[in-house]
């Protein structure tokens, strides 16, 4: 077998052990995309000393199920990126591999998106401007709030 093929299988094997670790804890309903990445970090060095950057994405499509991986996976970081709620967990799966899962769904979800006013938005060289409606976000869940630190 060839080293590139090889390399193939292993970055396979370690996707389907990291969807493996979180399957469970998602009903397959509420996953909206799911992606598994595998990428060797120092692609130079002999195979033996291979480090690997191992990260999982999942969109998820439900409130609950947002709520039920914050429970499951306690040390994680949350926060709000424009339209979108994300969290962030470091996952250790029965066999001991660790890997970084990003799990984000729809800001609107989660959260009452209200128009506040309106401002004026200077135009770019093919445009005008426009009026832009000002936005907040009103998210009165306790467990959906956002951290910056470790939880549990």
């Amino acid at each position: 077998m060839n080293k590139a093929l090889k390399e193939k299988i292993f970055q396979q094997e370690r996707s389907l052990e990291m969807l493996k670790a979180i399957e469970k804890h998602l009903p397959k309903e509420d996953v909206v995309y799911i992606g598994a990445y595998v990428d060797i970090l120092n692609p130079g060095a002999p195979e033996s000393e291979h480090r690997y950057a191992n990260m999982l994405t999942v969109k998820i499509g439900s409130k609950s199920a947002i709520k039920e991986v914050i429970r499951t996976f306690p040390k994680m970081f949350k926060e709000y990126r424009g339209v979108e709620f994300t969290v962030e967990a470091q996952i250790k799966t029965d066999s001991g591999l660790v890997f970084d899962a990003h799990f984000y769904m729809n800001r609107n979800l989660v959260c009452e998106r209200k128009v506040t006013g309106q401002v004026w938005e200077d135009g770019r060289a093919a445009t005008k401007g426009e009026m832009v409606d000002v936005v907040e976000w009103v998210c009165n869940d306790s467990i959906l709030k956002e951290t910056t630190i470790d939880e549990g």
